[in-house]
């Protein structure tokens, strides 16, 4: 997180320091999710009953302060969050500007269209490691392999495109076939999204029966370069 402070004002201000003070206030009020110090907006009624964050955390009329499944609470994510953002500085603003480099959201967001009949369970905690890169490793939405520096899915795929192609992933037979192998666990496959057929590997862990999805991710690095 960048931080516009600069201690106490000074008695005087010069011109030059009323457009450095201007420019500084643009970005408190533009770019709030960049800087420590930021104006930030009420959310609206739209922001809190988004599909992917909260409703599915709405319990006896509240919002909860962890993910619908329990397995991962704002305070955990918001903590590795921050940790994420000590990496950033002024230099990655025109990556930032240009969405090449995107800041996590400020809660965790829940895998809410998995079903129960998949071949494995999906939790919360793993659905933000894919996504965000929480917890060592993942962050492979676009935007986010400046965390950990992993593969990312293509420009356009947004969580729920990633949430779909991952439960096609599982459900096609030589994965189900492999989650099922008490021998196996990962596989890589060939799916394919809105003509996009990048090569993907599916991790799992737990024994059969009751085995839980740790990540999803393209293989390739450069496989967007070879299509």
């Amino acid at each position: 997180m960048i931080n516009l402070g600069e201690g106490k004002p000074r008695k005087k201000t010069s011109n030059s320091e009323v457009n450095e003070q201007s420019a500084l206030q643009a970005i408190r009020e533009q770019m709030p999710q960049y800087v420590t110090d930021a104006i930030r907006k009420p959310r609206s009624k739209a922001d809190a009953i988004d599909g992917l964050r909260v409703i599915s955390r709405r319990k006896d009329g509240a919002i909860s302060n962890q993910t619908a499944d329990g397995t991962l609470s704002d305070n955990a994510y918001r903590a590795a969050r921050s940790k994420a953002l000590e990496k950033t500085s002024w230099a990655d603003l025109d990556r930032i500007r240009h969405g090449e480099m995107k800041m996590p959201p400020m809660l965790p967001v829940d895998p809410v269209d998995w079903t129960d009949g998949m071949p494995a369970t999906l939790t919360a905690e793993r659905w933000n490691h894919i996504l965000y890169g929480y917890d060592r490793g993942g962050g492979h939405m676009y935007g986010y392999e400046w965390i950990n520096g992993r593969t990312e899915f293509p420009t356009g795929w947004d969580e729920r495109t990633i949430l779909g192609a991952c439960a096609q992933a599982v459900q096609l037979p030589e994965v189900t076939t492999s989650i099922e192998n008490p021998k196996e666990l990962s596989k890589d496959t060939t799916i394919s999204v809105d003509g996009v057929s990048p090569l993907v590997r599916v991790p799992w862990s737990g024994k059969v029966g009751e085995r839980h999805i740790t990540s999803f991710f393209p293989v390739d690095p450069n496989w967007e370069e070879k299509r």
